[in-house]
């Protein structure tokens, strides 16, 4: 079991996973916590061979879209060697202050 949290508007119900003052979709600000699975399927992916300054030491690095269990689409890190690939299964490792979300097959 993840312990990633998600954000569910009250209004609409929508999920999202970045905490925000308003929802993203209805512009309203009462929302709940919400756990997630933290488990998706990579939707998209690119490699950063050249990198913002700040993470130019980091490069090269993969950022995948991932299309999470809870039907929310979540941008981030895919962690390690793992190969990025359409459909793998990944989780969430962990959400970095710096970095969002980082993913790991």
């Amino acid at each position: 079991m993840s312990d990633t949290v998600g954000y569910q508007c009250r209004t609409c119900e929508f999920t999202y996973l970045a905490p925000r003052e308003r929802c993203p979709q209805c512009g309203s600000d009462q929302r709940d916590t919400v756990p997630l699975s933290g488990r998706g399927r990579i939707r998209a992916w690119t490699t950063i061979h050249i990198a913002p300054t700040r993470y130019e030491g980091e490069a090269p690095y993969t950022v995948v879209l991932v299309d999470l269990e809870e039907g929310i689409a979540v941008m981030g890190r895919l962690t390690g060697d793992a190969q990025a690939e359409q459909g793998a299964s990944v989780t969430i490792a962990g959400v970095d202050s710096d970095r969002g979300p980082m993913f790991e097959s």
